[in-house]
């Protein structure tokens, strides 16, 4: 299938669903496939076959086999180099596609990269490092401190984004399907409820984290 192919590339398989690709393309990549696994088959074949050759007739038909399973690797090496790069056309035919929704969407209701941001955690960390060297800490308990808690802060943000990500996930769909209004409905669900949620959770265990080494 051509969906395999271009999964390699990177396209996720929902995004395909709603996005544009070519039948003669599947069809070629389905017939690839079917000439592969008939070459393997007869590699295998001849693996069983070629110590039992012991006559020169034998030895006359296992080269003309060798020499068939050579040309046949080649054309197929051939093949695979223009399957590929049919599919790295193909591939960005759909990225451009679904980079023209998102910006016909923006341009109707707003940045989605803007407004679906969660808080960086650099801003405490900085605070904590200022807290850190006013105070005179070794640099071997400086770095440790700083790489321990950006750890945690990093985690904690990722939490953040799992929860974000589900629901912006089926939003692109929606986008790159063309039902702007549905993903609209989830763009601004994501934005005044899940954002703002997580925001406030961010923050108070950010501040959380960096208090336990800061003096008030």
């Amino acid at each position: 299938m051509a969906i395999h192919l271009l999964l390699s590339l990177g396209l996720h398989q929902d995004r395909l669903e709603v996005g544009v690709f070519s039948p003669d393309f599947d069809k070629k990549v389905e017939s690839y496939k079917k000439d592969y696994a008939a070459a393997v088959k007869e590699v295998k074949a001849l693996k069983k076959f070629i110590p039992e050759v012991n006559t020169a007739k034998e030895k006359k038909i296992t080269d003309r086999r060798v020499a068939a399973l050579k040309k046949e690797t080649a054309r197929l090496k051939a093949k695979s180099k223009a399957l590929l790069k049919q599919g790295q056309a193909l591939y960005k035919v759909i990225t451009n596609y679904e980079q023209q929704q998102i910006l016909s969407f923006e341009s109707r209701y707003g940045s989605i990269s803007e407004v679906l941001t969660l808080i960086s955690y650099r801003d405490y960390l900085t605070r904590l490092d200022n807290y850190i060297t006013e105070n005179h800490y070794s640099k071997d308990a400086k770095a440790d401190i700083i790489d321990l808690n950006s750890e945690r802060m990093l985690n904690a943000r990722e939490e953040s984004s799992e929860r974000l990500g589900d629901t912006r996930g089926k939003m692109f769909l929606l986008i790159y399907a063309g039902k702007f209004e549905e993903a609209n409905e989830l763009f601004t669900y994501a934005k005044d409820t899940i954002v703002v949620e997580e925001n406030a959770r961010l923050d108070a265990l950010y501040t959380k984290i960096i208090e336990r080494y800061m003096k008030k």
